[in-house]
């Protein structure tokens, strides 16, 4: 029921975004504030048509998406990139021609974007950054074959990955880094056999990965660590099968991953840590048959994956978290097709993966997010500035909390400016895991030149009003708060605002219960010289509705 529940919402939702837009609305003088609910959307189609783009692991590199796809340009699969800020357009055309370059395991080590891709040269490891462009990284089999590198992943200040070295030891454990070049790190089996190991991924300090030893136990949980070498780790299908370990991702303090046991119950979620060991997480598609859990991210504080479960509806996005347990997080192509999301990953708040929405356009991009942004206006009654007594008492002495201005700075008598911005964030849910906490304000004149002569302006939060008061105070100026210097403002000015983002330390202050108000001040109080160098920003008793100081809180419900 819950999953033909969210089907209806999840179109609603790609409804609104495609046609409408959503746009955080403001809380105004106690109305209750806007908020971004569940969204799910199509972000491109770069194949034209129903045909699929073919997308590939997606990856953040340089505040860009990078994948490889296939844009119907008769150039085949290469490397594209997407922004929010300039949308998709393709970076490389790595094999000149039709013939596709096919990128993939793409992954981010020693500032540029690593990848396997296809050349003349072979299937080999290149990289890219935005100075130099592409190029090979190391060409491991010279000619035409190449070494086919799989499964990147940095562990240990360096970039590992499987590989066959065509010196008779098959695929192995294989590492690169741009001092010592590609070398090979671990002969899992001995001879020419090769482990295979894929699906690598750093964890509990060791690179932990799937392989096939020739201890004649198949493909299972393998670690490696410089100092002990590769050694194996759990026999979770007894025999020479193997468990068919894939897609392994750290999450809560535990390896999870895709495996199968000998006791009929398929291919399901599974986790390990050393202290428990492996176990099974859940059997989602109960019975013999198999959920097979693929591309497993984690987003929001919940692990996501693609599965399939036996309620008829196909392969769709699913999450689990401890306390939640598994349930499906969007059913993309309602009714029993499967929109088989694949590899999930987290770029701008939200989680990417390639998609099939039947929608006519094939398998394309597209975009979850279960992010709330609720945005606020500083409370006029209770914003304003608070001017020091005398230049050295640190005290408190006029205030005004009617101005359409505050002050930041020191006046000719060498006095401090300190202003109080107040903020009602009582409607923020309890149970709320707040991600991050932006603060704007903008400036409306200035004397002097406080940047130079006073710093740059610090923030100090107040979990509740400062001085026990919501009510600006002239004990405001030197009041406790629950923690100063929590930041600074850059001395950057964008159209005339300031603005301060956190994602962390300051999260916890946000009070979801009441008042939370921010000090602001110059890192330096005065500097001496009996002249005024201050700061006019907008307050909230401004009649521009959209000048007055901003705070935007993003969070998402557990």
């Amino acid at each position: 029921m819950f999953k033909r529940l969210f089907s209806i919402f999840a179109v609603v939702a790609v409804f609104t975004l495609a046609f409408a837009g959503i746009t955080p609305s403001l809380a105004q003088q106690g109305d209750p504030p806007g908020t971004e609910s569940l969204t799910i959307w199509m972000v491109s189609n770069i194949f034209p048509g129903p045909s699929d783009s073919n997308i590939t692991n997606p990856e953040v590199y340089n505040g860009s998406l990078y994948f490889g796809a296939n844009g119907d340009d008769g150039l085949g699969e290469e490397l594209w990139k997407y922004s929010t800020a300039s949308s998709i357009q393709k970076v490389a055309d790595i094999y000149n021609g039709s013939v596709s370059s096919s990128p993939s395991y793409l992954t981010v080590y020693d500032n540029a974007l690593y990848f396997r891709a296809n050349s003349a040269d072979g299937l080999e490891l290149w990289k890219y950054d935005t100075v130099n462009g592409a190029q090979i990284a190391a060409d491991i089999v010279s000619g035409a074959l190449g070494s086919n590198p799989m499964s990147l992943a940095v562990y240990d200040n360096a970039l590992y990955f499987g590989a066959d070295g065509g010196d008779g030891a098959g695929r192995e454990l294989w590492k690169y880094d741009p001092v010592n070049g590609a070398q090979r790190a671990a002969d899992i089996y001995n001879g020419a056999t090769g482990s295979s190991p894929t699906y690598m991924v750093a964890y509990d300090n060791a690179l932990y990965f799937a392989a096939a030893g020739d201890n004649g136990k198949g493909s299972e949980l393998w670690k490696y660590d410089p100092v002990n070498g590769a050694k194996f780790v759990a026999d979770i299908n007894a025999g020479a099968i193997g468990s068919q370990v894939s897609y392994l991702t750290a999450y809560n303090n535990a390896l999870y991953f895709s495996a199968i046991a000998n006791d009929r119950k398929g291919v399901e979620l599974w986790k390990y840590d050393p202290i428990n060991g492996a176990q099974r997480v859940a059997d989602i598609f109960a019975g013999i048959a198999s959920s097979y859990p693929y591309h497993l991210a984690v987003y929001n504080g919940a692990l996501y994956f693609s599965a399939n479960a036996n309620d008829l509806g196909g392969r769709e996005l699913w999450k689990y978290d401890p306390a939640n347990g598994i349930q499906v997080a969007a059913d993309i192509n309602p009714g029993s097709g499967s929109s088989s999301p694949e590899y999930l990953t987290v770029y701008n708040d939200a989680l990417y993966f390639a998609a099939d929405g039947n929608n006519g356009f094939g398998q394309e991009l597209w975009m979850y997010d279960n992010t709330t942004v609720d945005s606020f206006r500083s409370s006029s009654a209770y914003d304003g500035w608070i001017l020091e007594s005398g230049e050295n008492t640190t005290a408190g002495g006029s205030i005004n909390a009617s101005a359409s201005t505050f002050t930041v700075g020191d006046n000719a008598q060498n006095r401090q400016y300190r202003a109080l911005l107040s903020f009602d964030t009582s409607t923020i849910p309890d149970n709320a895991i707040i991600t991050s906490v932006t603060l704007r304000v903008r400036k409306q004149g200035q004397a002097g030149d406080p940047f130079a002569t006073l710093g740059k302006i610090a923030v100090d939060i107040r979990s509740s009003g400062f001085s026990a008061n919501n009510a600006l105070q002239p004990a405001d100026f030197q009041a406790a708060p629950s923690q100063s210097a929590i930041g600074v403002f850059s001395n950057t000015l964008l159209n005339n605002w300031l603005a301060k983002t956190w994602k962390s330390g300051i999260l916890s202050y946000i009070n979801k219960a009441g008042v939370t108000q921010f000090r602001l001040r110059f890192q330096t109080d005065d500097d001496n010289d009996n002249s005024a160098d201050y700061f006019k920003f907008f307050s909230g008793n401004t009649a521009t509705l959209t000048h007055r100081p901003f705070l935007e809180i993003k969070y998402y419900l557990p």
